[in-house]
């Protein structure tokens, strides 16, 4: 049965697709189970996805040794890229006249271009536990496509709430892109919509079934 504790820190909530990872078997230091999908975790909680949807919210120090060992792996790998925090991405909708889902599945971006609409890219993130730091170096992360060496001037800017957050002018391709944020981003609600648009020369954004796709997170 699943623990007590545990139990207590269930969060009802259903968030759809939240996680890819698998679901895998926790124990707490008391030795009872609970089987739930691993999100993310700051410094004090881990956040995990049960079967019905709904999310567990765990303190650490109720962890068994080899649980918090692969919390730790999970927060050291986030660290080697330069990650503090990430808000897992949740949702995704591509708007374009000239390009399919399908198409954006198949072959692994999203086109953006034209500041009319045409071509944009909103993203629901989800952010769990308290809100960083005011001072915190926030950003949106992505990764560019096309022919290697090339290089767009459109700019790439990020909206929230029809509230420019931040914006850059220009990316090469086949990049790692950070995008600066307005710290206030993560810090206005659990749930984070944001639209990602371009100028008039296209910008290809690898999408998440890459594994590259846009992320939001807290930069060390």
């Amino acid at each position: 049965m699943p623990s007590v504790r545990f139990l207590t820190f269930i969060v009802l909530l259903g968030l759809g697709s939240a996680s890819s990872a698998q679901p895998r078997l926790w124990r707490d230091t008391g030795g009872r189970t609970l089987t739930g999908s691993y999100l993310t975790s700051n410094d004090e909680h881990a956040f995990l996805k049960l079967k019905s949807g709904k999310i567990s919210e765990i303190p650490l120090g109720l962890l068994s040794n080899k649980d918090l060992e692969f919390v730790r792996a999970k927060r050291a790998t986030l660290s080697a890229q330069g990650i503090r925090y990430e808000a897992p991405l949740v949702w995704t909708n591509f708007r374009s006249k000239k390009f399919t889902s399908s198409q954006v599945e198949k072959l692994g971006y999203y086109p953006l271009e034209s500041d009319d609409g045409e071509g944009t890219l909103t993203l629901k993130f989800r952010r769990y536990g308290p809100p960083p730091d005011p001072k915190a170096r926030i950003a949106l992360r992505i990764h560019t496509a096309g022919n290697r060496g090339s290089r767009t001037s459109s700019p790439i800017r990020v909206y929230l709430s029809n509230t420019l957050v931040g914006s850059i002018n220009g990316a090469n391709a086949n990049d790692q892109i950070d995008i600066p944020l307005n710290a206030s981003v993560l810090s206005q609600g659990e749930n984070i919509d944001l639209t990602v648009r371009c100028g008039t020369d296209a910008v290809f954004l690898r999408a998440k079934g890459t594994g590259q796709g846009p992320r939001l997170i807290v930069l060390r």
